[in-house]
């Protein structure tokens, strides 16, 4: 249950769980790095959550400090080219979309598994500048045989200085590989 969260509320409801020895639960929550409709700023953000357990084996809870748990995370700093990317697809075939603002107009990808490059850098016109936003829209296919069995296909967003240099990255997960599912 929910007690509170600044910028956040949740519906509080009430639930038994019964878990055999060693079994685990999780509860997994996700957040847009907003509070009341603004980007929060760049920083360390602790995150604390307390379990609201009554009873544990129909004994009253006494040491309620083994029902909390704080976590630190690091919130980075909001990219000035790349903004709501998001990908959809599965098997080596997505849609990405989102918007772009490049300083000359176009941007860079690369789509690589963390060891191998799959798709080479792509250029890709906006038809639009910085400080205007232009949505964009990609298509990439992926042999099946290319795919990783472990780990993970990552989209590359950038752009490049005048002196070639690569700037202002975007990564943008495609999809997770797991041979143990």
């Amino acid at each position: 249950m929910y007690q509170y969260s600044e910028g956040k509320s949740f519906t509080q409801a009430f639930e038994t769980l019964t878990l055999k020895p060693q079994e685990k639960m999780k509860w997994v929550d996700s957040w847009d790095y907003s509070m009341a409709g603004k980007r929060v700023p760049e920083g360390e953000y602790t995150v604390t959550a307390h379990l609201k357990a009554t009873n544990i084996n129909g004994e009253p809870v006494r040491d309620k400090k083994l029902l909390t748990d704080t976590k630190t995370m690091y919130i980075p700093g909001e990219n000035p080219v790349f903004k709501g990317a998001v990908s959809d697809g599965i098997k080596g075939n997505y849609k990405i979309k989102g918007e772009a603002r490049p300083i000359n107009g176009k941007f860079f990808y690369t789509v690589e598994d963390g060891h191998n490059q799959l798709i080479p850098e792509t250029e890709m016109k906006t038809g639009g500048k910085y400080p205007q936003w232009k949505p964009f829209s990609l298509e990439i296919s992926i042999p099946e045989s290319k795919l990783p069995q472990n780990g993970s296909v990552i989209l590359n967003l950038y752009e490049r200085s005048k002196d070639g240099e690569i700037i202002h990255t975007h990564p943008v997960l495609l999809e997770r590989f797991n041979n143990h599912n």
